[in-house]
């Protein structure tokens, strides 16, 4: 999986581990892009889409309608509000130490959503 550049990106951030949510949101986010990645984190999910020559405005609509984080949207909409349109959309993924070396802080593990299987057959 490649990372969208930050200029193109709309991402969701799901505070959920519930895995219906995150086909709802992916099929939704489908419908908005055809290149959508999603990572797992330790609170949920990220689910990152690849829309070209977005405008802020249309970043934040996308993602009200697909149910990011209320405290992420609020941020971005006080900082377009302000002016800071090129300040939305940022997810930390990484933090450096003191030694200077970098590490994550989301703990994000690319996920395909599609391949676990919906059910699972047991014999009892």
């Amino acid at each position: 999986m490649v990372r969208i550049s930050r200029q193109n990106r709309v991402s969701i951030d799901l505070d959920t581990k519930n895995y219906f949510t995150l086909l709802k949101t992916y099929y939704n986010a489908k419908r908005f892009s055809d290149y959508v990645d999603v990572y797992e984190t330790k609170k949920g999910y990220h689910v990152l889409m690849d829309i070209p020559d977005r405008t802020p405005e249309l970043n934040l609509h996308i993602r009200r309608m697909l149910y990011d984080d209320p405290m992420r949207l609020w941020l971005d909409e006080f900082r377009l509000s302000l002016g800071l349109g090129d300040y939305i959309e940022v997810l930390f993924m990484e933090k450096r130490i003191i030694d200077g070396k970098k590490i994550t802080i989301s703990g994000e593990i690319p996920l395909d959503p599609l391949a676990p299987p919906f059910w699972e057959v047991r014999n009892h």
